[in-house]
């Protein structure tokens, strides 16, 4: 009997994972439509993902519904909460100041923390002026090739 509980509570666990739906509810625009029509247009969701739920409260259906690539900020938003943002490779939600992918630079500025999340990669640092990333050891060896330069 034991056995039993045992088994229907690790079946009904494993149904409760496999549809899970966004964490953070968003909302899309203006009225009461339904978040499958109005999201859809401008908050785009990887292949195999849609909205769900009623203006203004919409989430993705079911997380798990997409791979590692092609995600968006709209599908890290309701899946992650709303400080995640999908990296430059278009693979990982990642916990960013604002998005990898659609910054607005004149809200928003690169920062090095930004620079290293958003392309996974500790070389990658912010333009003096918060424009962009450089990659720090491209930097790096410019300086090392110029001082032997002018040791010659």
């Amino acid at each position: 009997m034991k056995k039993c509980l045992y088994l229907t509570a690790f079946i009904l666990l494993q149904f409760a994972i496999a549809a899970s739906p966004g964490v953070q509810q968003i909302s899309c625009g203006e009225g009461n439509l339904l978040c499958s029509r109005v999201c859809s247009l401008s908050y785009r969701l990887p292949k195999g993902c849609y909205w769900q739920g009623q203006q203004p409260s919409c989430e993705v259906a079911n997380c798990d519904c997409a791979t590692n690539e092609y995600l968006t900020d709209s599908y890290c938003h309701s899946c992650k909460g709303l400080n995640y943002f999908v990296n430059t490779q278009k693979n990982q939600c990642v916990q960013s100041s604002a998005s990898c992918i659609n910054r607005i630079l004149k809200q928003n500025k690169w920062t090095d923390q930004d620079c290293q999340i958003c392309f996974g990669s500790k070389q990658k640092k912010s333009r003096k002026d918060g424009s962009g990333c450089i990659n720090f050891s491209d930097i790096r060896a410019f300086y090392v090739t110029f001082l032997v330069l002018l040791s010659i």
